[in-house]
This record gives C-alpha cells, sequence and structure tokens, in this order.
C-alpha cells in the first residue's frame, strides 16, 4: 500500500518561507522495518564487561555500564544513530528519570574507601553534572527515581535505605528496619509507596510521604535476590535466594500463593497487563499466572545461568539473557522466536532491555561491548485503531523548535507518533490520548537529517539542519 507524504524543511532548524500541508490520505496498515534477529549496532567502549544497559524513555538513547573496577564508568549512546555521546566516569549503576531529562548513577570516586557511596545526578542533554550526594557510608546497592522525578530512592549494605530530593539533595527520609544488606528498592506505580528486599529474608512497604512502616513481608527462609511491583499496584512479587517466588496483596500483605523452583530464583517480572509473571532460574524461566499461581509455560532452550528475563512492552514476547551467550526471544504462548547470537562465544550476556516501543533489544555483554538488535518482523502488518481519522497536517514553528500537528478531527483511540530516521529507527515518540485533535513536538536536539513524523499510515517528511 503506498504511503503520501508532505515534505517540511527546517532550517536552523526549519527552512524560512510558508508552507501548505497537503491533505493525507488514511491508510488501515503500516508495514514495520528491522531484519529480526541482526545487530543494528555494535557499542564498543567499555574495557571490562557490560553488566547493565538502559533505554532513555523515548528510545533515542542507550545508557551502559561496566562491572569492571578498572573500566568504572557508564557511556550514554545515540539509539539512533550509534554514536558514543558522552562518558559519565566513577559510575556504578544507571537509571534515567521518567522524563529522560536526567540520569542518576551510583558512582564512586577515585578513594577506595568511598566505593559506591554516592548518587550522582547528570544531565541526559550534556552529561553535565547537576548533583551529588552523598547517600550512605557503606556501598549503594540500587537507586530508584520516583514517578514524578523529584526523588530518588537507595538501598544499601549499610542495612538502610533512603529518599531524596534531586534538586537540593538533602534527606527526607530515612528507612531503618532492615537487619542486612538492603538489595532492592522501588517506588510503587503511584508513588505513594515504597518496596525494600533485604539479605534478612523480607520485605517492606513503606510511607513514601513520612516514612511509616506499613507492612513486612514475612515468608521467605533465604535472603530476597528480586523485588517488583505489579504495574497497577496492588501486589508484590519477591524472588528468593530459598527457590521461591511469592507474590503477595500490597494493601494487606497477605501472602497469595509461592511459585516454587529448583534453583535459586534469579529474577521476577510482570507482564504489561498485571496477569502474568516470569521468573527466571538456573537455565529456565518460567510464565505464571498472576491470580493463581499456575506455571503457565517453560521456557527452556538456554546451555547455562539465566541472568535475566523481560516482557515486551506489549506483553507479547518475552526476553531472556544468559550465561551461554546468547539471547532468546520467546512468544507469550512459549515459543521460541529468534536466539540473537553476536557477542563472543563462551562469554556471557548480563542483560537484555526492550526498547520503549518493543522494536528492539539492547544487550550487554562479558565481551565488553552492548548490542543493540532487530527484533521486529518486517512482513507484519499492524491494524491501526483510528481508521477512520482523515489524518493529519503539520507545521513548522521555527521559534520554538518543534511542529505543530493539526489531526482534523478528535482521534478515536490512543496511538504512537514517531519520528523515523529513513532508515525506518525511531528517533523520537509520543503517545497520543483519545480525544486529540492538536499536538505540539519539539524537535530540538534531534541529529541533523531527514524524518518522517508517522500517525494512523500517514507521513510527513521533515528535515532537521
Amino acid at each position: 500500500m503506498q504511503r503520501l507524504f508532505t515534505m517540511v524543511f527546517i532550517a536552523s532548524l526549519f527552512f524560512s518561507g510558508s508552507y501548505a500541508p497537503a491533505q493525507q490520505k488514511t491508510h488501515s496498515e503500516r508495514i514495520l522495518s528491522g531484519t529480526p534477529g541482526t545487530v543494528q549496532f555494535d557499542l564498543k567502549g567499555h574495557t571490562e564487561y557490560v553488566k547493565d544497559v538502559r533505554w532513555s524513555p523515548d528510545g533515542t538513547k542507550l545508557a551502559t555500564v561496566s562491572g569492571g573496577a578498572l573500566d568504572n564508568s557508564a557511556i550514554v549512546w545515540s539509539a539512533v544513530t550509534g554514536e558514543k555521546l558522552y562518558t559519565l566516569p566513577y559510575a556504578k549503576s544507571i537509571s534515567w528519570s521518567p522524563d529522560g531529562s536526567k540520569i542518576a548513577t551510583i558512582n564512586s570516586d577515585s578513594t577506595p574507601a568511598n566505593y559506591k557511596i554516592f548518587v550522582v545526578i547528570w544531565s541526559t542533554a550534556n552529561g553535565e553534572k547537576l548533583l551529588t550526594i552523598k547517600a550512605h557510608t557503606m556501598a549503594i546497592e540500587m537507586l530508584s527515581w520516583s514517578p514524578d522525578g523529584s526523588k530518588i530512592a537507595t538501598a544499601s549494605t549499610d542495612k538502610t535505605a533512603g529518599i531524596w530530593s534531586v534538586t537540593s539533595g538533602d534527606k527526607l527520609l530515612g528507612l531503618n528496619a532492615h537487619s542486612k544488606t538492603v538489595n532492592h528498592i522501588f517506588f510503587s506505580p503511584n508513588g505513594e509507596k515504597v518496596l525494600t528486599a533485604s539479605a534478612d529474608n523480607t520485605a517492606i512497604i513503606w510511607s513514601s510521604s513520612n516514612g511509616e512502616k506499613l507492612l513486612t513481608l514475612s515468608g521467605h527462609t533465604l535472603g530476597i535476590q528480586d523485588a517488583a511491583w505489579s504495574p497497577d499496584g496492588t501486589k508484590i512479587a519477591t524472588a528468593g535466594m530459598d527457590k521461591n517466588c511469592i507474590v503477595w496483596q500490597a494493601s494487606n500483605g497477605e501472602k497469595l500463593f509461592t511459585m516454587s523452583h529448583s534453583w535459586v530464583v534469579e529474577s521476577v517480572n510482570w507482564s504489561p497487563d498485571n496477569s502474568k509473571l516470569v521468573t527466571s532460574s538456573m537455565e529456565s524461566a518460567f510464565a505464571w499466572s498472576s491470580s493463581s499461581g499456575e506455571k503457565l509455560q517453560t521456557l527452556k532452550g538456554h546451555r547455562s545461568r539465566i541472568y535475566t528475563a523481560y516482557w515486551s512492552p506489549d506483553g507479547s514476547k518475552i526476553a531472556t539473557a544468559s550465561s551461554d551467550s546468547t539471547t532468546i526471544i520467546w512468544s507469550s504462548d512459549g515459543a521460541k522466536l529468534l536466539t540473537l547470537k553476536g557477542h563472543t562465544e563462551n562469554t556471557g550476556v548480563n542483560t537484555a532491555r526492550w526498547s520503549p516501543d518493543g522494536k528492539r533489544i539492547a544487550t550487554g555483554g562479558d565481551d565488553r561491548t552492548a548490542k543493540i538488535w532487530y527484533i521486529t518482523d518486517p512482513n507484519k502488518v499492524e491494524e491501526l485503531p483510528n481508521a477512520t481519522n482523515p489524518g493529519f497536517t503539520l507545521y513548522p514553528n521555527p521559534a520554538a523548535k518543534n511542529i505543530q500537528l493539526n489531526f482534523g478531527e478528535s482521534i478515536s483511540h490512543p496511538t504512537t507518533l514517531r519520528l523515523v530516521t529513513m532508515l525506518g529507527m525511531q528517533a523520537a515518540s509520543v503517545t497520543l490520548p483519545a480525544g486529540t485533535s492538536e499536538w505540539t513536538m519539539s524537535v530540538e536536539g534531534l541529529p541533523a537529517g531527514m524524518y518522517m513524523a508517522e500517525w494512523n499510515g500517514t507521513a510527513h517528511a521533515v528535515v532537521v539542519e
């Protein structure tokens, strides 16, 4: 099916002169780009193993961090071009703010005694250091942003957790009740509560407003390896060294059911619709019903230990990363779809994370590289939810460095507007809520080049200079 395109030129940002938008035809399907299972970008910059990778919320950047004591850095890359943008020194762990404007890292300095005791806030525009917080007296194990991006929560080997202002660096709350290392900390989806999980076999739910301990979740016989809120905030899953994963009612701490494994449970993650869980344990991963605890699928295909298992953003797939050098993509019903082979043989893949749009996977390996892979099936046809909408028109706004979009009439369903490169890779995106008739989208900071503004099967071409 042929698309119609309208060209808009941008100078400095926009080409000067008048622009009369052409009427678009509405199409009912769209062909997605990218060859599944192939490497788009091979990101080489670390001198020791890559332990984690994190996508920016808009999918245009990727942050990688090394676990090695000598590398001692995080790197931020363009996920549009593969270019290294900047390096964050002494970083041991990374997390993007919800709006993507900042990165928080767990940091050391050049002093061995100060290993992993700082939180540093950086600007994602240029890698500028904005704030340093000396958060703990011993190593910080994890940090988490509040949903509104105003606070950071930290968990430490000093047996405490804390909540901090990201503008002033002030300590807002101390969360002190665990008897051993606090391994994990997460804000609830609505930001009203905080969950901590510890090597003391317990998890605790706290008020994020006053630090009150609300509930203690006691049921594991060994330390907790991982924990996660359900997307709707009504349940909590904890994964333990005791080979069990337990699901709890978040409102009253009731233990709902236990999912038993043959080995230590390494990770647990919820599907986006709250209906399923995926756990990883030794060389297998398992999908479970979150309402009954019934085992739905066994994902067995790796030759050795699985480190992480994550649902795709739409819940249709699962990605597992393994010490056998591969990442496997599975359908939600347990079928093996793709095996990603590209990291050096006999080196582990430490993590595999989905891009926000679910079209790509980023992996980090023991071979000192991170890779971005195409996952999307190029022959897949997506039905579009606003088939009766007459399309959209686009107007440049040079002074504000944005584009103004008009949809003619209110759109009937939530849909995604994307700016993509001429190679089909997403440069920016926004989800438009139902009822939208006009929208303003910033193009400031995009690399120079031609992009397509795509929505509902129609598109306008935009040139950024």
